[in-house]
């Protein structure tokens, strides 16, 4: 790693071999989510190679995993996500005249039970 000063901000980065490649910072723990967040609303709630990419492009250490968690909690992927529809599925009425002529209870004698308190 390297240190970067940015104003008078220092910021770590990952070791460059070159000074002309564009540096890739690490993010503190504290700031994950906002990148994160930020990246995910910038690609349009894009898929998960587009995020990465988009993510990997100036940041070190987000992970695949912390994307995938963060979109599996974002209430409008949510809402685009694809769910299987029953199709086809006809649901027949029960039809007899012995339905609902016979039942069955069972009594449980609580008194006789032990109360462990």
């Amino acid at each position: 790693y390297e240190i970067m000063e940015c104003g008078d901000v220092e910021k770590l980065i990952k070791c460059r071999k070159d000074r002309e490649e564009s540096p890739l910072f690490y993010v503190p723990i504290e700031d994950t989510f906002d990148v994160i967040q930020r990246a995910h609303i910038r690609t349009g709630h894009g898929g998960r190679d587009r995020r990465y990419k988009y993510v990997g492009m100036t940041y070190a250490n987000i992970t695949a995993w912390a994307l995938e968690t963060f979109k599996s909690f974002c209430l409008e992927c949510q809402k685009k996500k694809k769910r299987p529809t029953a199709t086809g599925i006809v649901v027949r009425p029960i039809l007899s005249e012995d339905f609902n002529t016979h039942g069955q209870v069972d009594l449980i004698d609580m008194q006789t039970k032990e109360v462990n308190g």
